[in-house]
């Protein structure tokens, strides 16, 4: 006996529904790039301008995790939390940087 719903050819276009496992790897991989920011902060011979694609490539990730997180609609609050503190804290380094703050 096989599922006749499974053999339609509606169901090979499904998307997989997203878990929480599914935005580890971007949120690590957001965490990585955030310690390297803060590195190249530390780093009192690396020019400023140096490290601006550092943030830029931080603020595009967020951006794509947050939205991604949005469309995907996973009820997990604590992952929500996480994203959310992770786009307030890039929001935050953008603007201290670019009121100057590390001048």
């Amino acid at each position: 006996t096989s599922l006749k719903e499974l053999e339609s050819p509606e169901m090979l276009f499904l998307e997989p529904k997203a878990t929480s496992n599914t935005f580890i790897p971007e949120i690590n991989d957001t965490l990585d790039l955030l310690q390297l920011y803060s590195n190249q902060l530390d780093n009192s011979r690396m020019p400023l301008k140096e490290i601006v694609p550092t943030l830029t490539k931080l603020s595009s990730q967020v951006n794509g995790l947050t939205q991604q997180f949005s469309e995907q609609q996973v009820n997990d609050p604590e992952l929500q939390n996480i994203i959310e503190h992770l786009n307030m804290t890039i929001r935050l380094e953008q603007f201290k940087f670019e009121r100057g703050d590390y001048v």
